[in-house]
């Protein structure tokens, strides 16, 4: 594991929550308690995990002007992107005229920002004239460097189809985003007053784990033997 992502897991053991939780006071006590508000490193990579995820801290760049550093790296804030979009509020409108809910709205208009303010920083590319090639990178980026789940990579693709097919009525080619592997999980099928307390939780690898509360051992012990033997 890379070592922005092992911090990041850090300060989640730290908050006992989700890093889309965590605050921005927190994620700067965090950073004053590490003695890391002045690596420059950290603060771009976890800033720019944060924005692959749709998720904005201003305090990450806020700690990079208390040292003198502008934005030179990363994927800009959303406010300062949209406008560099030619057709963002007709890809806004069309999703809204097709009944897409209001979170697939933020989702996908959210991906849609993140992949024009990363062409824009990095490459000084419009989203319109960007190329399969130039996608292709981009793709390996978010899988390989920034270790994007499946589910993002899935809502970033269907953003840039959605753009390039229904706004600017031209295609794009990223068939080489076909046929990602799912990541494997445990079934969501739980019942049987979800299978009396069973506790599913993701394990080291994101291979799931059972761990069975010592109280259903005690108390339902026939039951629990004929889960297992069935």
């Amino acid at each position: 594991m890379d070592e922005y992502l092992k911090l990041l897991t850090e300060m989640e053991r730290e908050y006992n929550k989700s890093f889309r939780y965590i605050s921005n006071s927190e994620i700067y006590s965090y950073f004053v308690s590490k003695g890391i508000t002045q690596n420059t490193r950290f603060i771009e990579l976890i800033r720019d995990y944060y924005n692959s995820h749709n998720v904005i801290r201003y305090i990450f760049n806020k700690m990079l002007e208390d040292i003198g550093i502008t934005k030179t790296s990363g994927i800009p804030d959303r406010r300062q992107i949209t406008n560099l979009i030619s057709g963002y509020d007709r890809f806004c409108e069309l999703m809204k005229l097709k009944r897409y809910s209001p979170k697939t709205l933020k989702n996908y208009s959210g991906a849609l920002v993140q992949i024009a303010g990363y062409f824009h920083s990095q490459c000084n590319l419009s989203i319109e004239s960007v190329t399969s090639a130039d996608m292709y990178k981009y793709f390996l980026y978010l899988t390989d460097t920034r270790k994007v789940s499946v589910s993002s990579i899935r809502i970033y693709r269907f953003a840039l189809l959605f753009y390039f097919r229904e706004v600017l009525h031209r295609d794009i080619d990223i068939s080489f985003m076909n046929g990602i592997k799912k990541e494997k999980g445990l079934p969501q099928i739980l019942t049987r007053n979800e299978v009396l307390d069973i506790r599913i939780n993701q394990g080291k690898g994101k291979k799931d784990r059972v761990k069975i509360s010592p109280e259903i051992l005690f108390t339902h012990p026939a039951t629990f033997e004929n889960h297992v033997s069935g």
